[in-house]
């Protein structure tokens, strides 16, 4: 009777019966990634340049004063939590609109803009691609043309709702800014007419480069003329200039030119209400009646998203920029901040060009805006400021300017004028005599331990939510990644809660040990050792057989056999080869057969009274050689065998021999010569009996 283990095969285990087994862990997000990497830090001087969010010059988390006192009044009023209608809390609506757009806005004040309350700007632009998706009708169809570079959620939200996404040209990287010719060609010539295109209104995100006024006003112009429509991302506004106003000078400016455009807007930001979730969905209409008809379009794609909006935050928003106290308080917040950000890029830049003489220019610093900055830092040297410095951004340069304190902007600077020092600096192979010079022992005794890779290294302790891609996304920070191994139990649907991690450069791993053991991933202390024995894929594979390695008597042979093979034909010869591979393959059968003389084949068992009779016979009466390279055929003619019989009689003294005799006949060529039919002759004893009687 079978028995199957429960811990295997329980049929009642949920894991086992559940249906979501096939989904894979999706890939990491790049800047989580980022932080979970600093996060395993342990250095004390370490920088997280990857978030997103303000800091004090503490390098903590700020919540506005403004927001605070608010947050007071609205404790004191005793208010209930019911529900807000789909479209959100109308008091909150109505000021956080004419922030965009002003009081005195015609649009404002004729009514002619739908607008609804969202889940902050990801929310507002989720609206947007929604209700683009069923009604936008322009001849550019239903494809949306976003910055390159533009924020990394851009592309799967506008992706999500249906929509596809193209690019223009954006940021020239050889100047660090924005390359407005490139842009107004790709608006003129390479996108249709009538198509949908994706503005930051201010403080682009990632590079901080942003268009001129005059620039702005010239943009306007061939949007109008192509026909084009805009959607407004608005994010940070008051956090480029300081100024809400100035900041939302591109919205104004496109409504007053005639532009029924889009906005999504947040107050994560400039309110640094990040968990509140507080945004608002514009869209400007021709006239009052279009905008209600719109807005009843609106719920229907808010209804069955999430319904309608969170409390908490619009009354807060409601409350800060309806007091005139606490909306003074909040602009000169605002502008503190703004301040901030400010400072620090004069710092850095001040400090690489006047403290460490840098010859790079470093003037973009100083001249792109908002909380991001486009550094220009390649990618090699992004990871060296990671793995000497313990500086963390993003490969493609982009730092976080909320980041920077007065008390680490120095050291940045250090670190940044040294990886571009050495970029730009000669770069010396070592010599051979140098390379001779390293110490053998070493190296000897790391390749004898490691072998044969000398950069693998062990990831113990990992949870099961850990993939291959989290593991290439964390451990790729540290240099360039050959292999991830992650042992997968394929019964549980898990991994086995280890990792190998194979590099291109030991001292790449070696970081890697030094950086990453002892930290956390996925709220989990690792650890990383070297690997201190290799994976079955490292190990050297036997190669092809060929006859030097097992010691063939002639390199003819290998033709034929090939040739045969290709035929079909097997002959004696290899099958002798093959019984000479395994004794070389298994050694130890080969030995212990001689030793016990037990073994040998059958087909090379020798009778002596044949080879006896085969010596005496005559040159031309002998067998052909056997099977050396030519093919025969066994004739089935009974007087051919007769006549052999015969001649064996003559002229053999063994003519009673009690062995059987066969005979060949060449075959008569053609393309029937290539198979051979096998006839056993009549046995020599009984035709050697037969012949004696007739003698007697």
């Amino acid at each position: 009777m079978l028995k199957f283990s429960k811990a295997k095969f329980n049929l009642a285990s949920p894991r086992y019966l559940s249906i979501w087994s096939h989904v894979k862990l999706a890939p990491p997000d790049p800047i989580l990634g980022v932080t979970d990497a600093w996060k395993a830090n342990k250095n004390p001087l370490k920088m997280n340049l990857g978030v997103g969010a303000y800091r004090t010059n503490e390098g903590t988390p700020y919540v506005l004063k403004s927001v605070r006192k608010a947050e007071k009044i609205l404790r004191d009023q005793e208010l209930d939590k019911e529900y807000l209608g789909i479209l959100g809390l109308p008091d909150f609506i109505k000021c956080a609109s004419e922030l965009s757009f002003a009081a005195d806005n015609e649009a404002v004040l004729t009514k002619r803009i739908a607008i609804a309350q969202s889940l902050s700007g990801t929310g507002a632009l989720r609206i947007g691609a929604g209700f683009l998706s069923r009604w936008y009708s322009g001849s550019g169809g239903k494809k949306i043309w976003i910055p390159n570079p533009s924020w990394g959620n851009h592309e799967a939200i506008f992706n999500d709702c249906g929509l596809e996404v193209g690019q223009y040209r954006y940021y020239d990287k050889s100047t660090n800014g924005v390359d407005f010719d490139g842009l107004v060609q790709d608006l003129t010539t390479v996108i249709p007419r009538e198509s949908i295109i994706l503005f930051h209104a201010c403080a682009h995100n990632p590079s901080g480069a942003d268009p001129t006024t005059e620039q702005w006003m010239k943009l306007s112009d061939v949007i109008k003329a192509r026909g084009h429509f805009v959607f407004f991302d608005s994010a940070y506004q008051g956090f480029a200039s300081g100024n809400p106003d100035t900041d939302a000078f591109s919205i104004r400016h496109f409504v007053k030119e005639g532009h029924n455009l889009m906005l999504a807007q947040s107050f994560a930001k400039n309110m640094g209400l990040y968990g509140e979730r507080v945004g608002l969905f514009s869209l400007v209409c021709e006239d009052a009646d279009e905008a209600r008809r719109l807005e009843s379009q609106l719920k229907l794609v808010i209804r069955p998203n999430y319904s309608n909006p969170p409390l908490s935050g619009a009354r807060i928003v409601k409350e800060v920029l309806t007091r005139p106290e606490l909306r003074q308080e909040w602009a000169s917040e605002v502008q503190m901040m703004a301040d901030r950000i400010k400072l620090m890029r004069k710092q850095l830049r001040t400090h690489l060009e006047t403290t460490y003489k840098s010859a790079l220019p470093w003037n973009h610093i100083t001249d792109q805006i908002g909380m991001f900055c486009f550094t220009g830092l390649k990618p090699d040297q992004v990871d060296k400021l990671r793995d000497e410095y313990s500086v963390y951004l993003t490969r493609d340069g982009r730092i976080s300017i909320s980041g920077i304190t007065t008390g680490n902007v120095e050291y940045l600077a250090k670190a940044m004028h040294a990886v571009t020092k050495a970029a730009r600096s000669r770069v010396r192979s070592p010599s051979p005599l140098r390379r001779m010079s390293r110490s053998r022992s070493r190296d000897a005794a790391d390749t004898k331990r490691y072998k044969p890779d000398e950069a693998r290294i062990e990831i113990r302790e990992i949870t099961a939510n850990i993939s291959k891609a989290h593991l290439e996304e964390i451990f790729g920070h540290y240099g360039q990644i050959k292999n991830v191994d992650l042992p997968f139990n394929h019964i549980l649907k898990i991994n086995r809660g280890f990792a190998y991690v194979s590099y291109a450069d030991r001292s790449d791993a070696q970081k890697a040990i030094e950086h990453m053991d002892g930290g956390e991933i996925d709220s989990r202390t690792i650890t990383c050792t070297w690997a201190k024995f290799d994976r079955p894929e490292d190990r050297e594979r036997p190669t092809a057989r060929d006859s030097r390695q097992y010691g063939r008597r002639d390199d003819r042979r290998d033709d034929r056999r090939d040739d045969r093979r290709e035929r079909d034909v097997w002959t004696r010869d290899d099958r002798r080869d093959r019984d000479s591979y395994r004794s070389n393959r298994y050694p130890e059968r080969r030995d212990s057969a001689r030793e016990s003389n037990s073994y040998r084949p059958p087909e090379r068992q020798k009778s002596p009274v044949r080879s006896a009779r085969r010596r005496s016979l005559s040159p031309r009466s002998k067998s052909p050689p056997r099977n050396r390279g030519r093919k025969y055929s066994r004739s089935s003619s009974r007087s051919s065998r007769s006549s052999r019989s015969s001649s064996y009689t003559s002229r053999s003294s063994y003519s009673s021999s009690s062995s059987r005799s066969r005979s060949y006949s060449r075959s008569s060529g053609g393309s029937s010569s290539s198979s051979r039919s096998p006839s056993r002759s009549p046995s020599p004893k009984k035709s050697d009996r037969r012949n004696g009687s007739e003698k007697k």
